[in-house]
């Protein structure tokens, strides 16, 4: 039996909207073998032909990529600071 491929799917859960700009759906997808997660949001626009809804996609590895480095800088500063 062959594993199932899960690559171009995700699934949506309804989300508590508390305000008008909040999430409505959020869930997870896989594309091309990396996780994301999903989040629609309800457009707010007044256009006729604006979207019904907003659809925002983040990779689920780069919270953790764009962690700030520590400094390599390790001059030692001395007494002689003016202030």
């Amino acid at each position: 039996m062959s594993e199932y491929d899960n690559n171009l799917r995700g699934a949506l859960w309804k989300r508590e909207q508390r305000h008008e700009k909040d999430m409505v759906l959020s869930g997870d997808c896989e594309i091309d073998g990396k996780n994301y997660w999903m989040n629609v949001f309800r457009n707010t626009s007044s256009h006729e032909k604006a979207p019904t809804l907003d659809v925002s996609f983040k990779l689920k590895d780069d919270s953790v990529a764009q962690k700030p480095q520590k400094s390599e800088n390790t001059e030692q500063f001395g007494e002689d600071i003016p202030f």
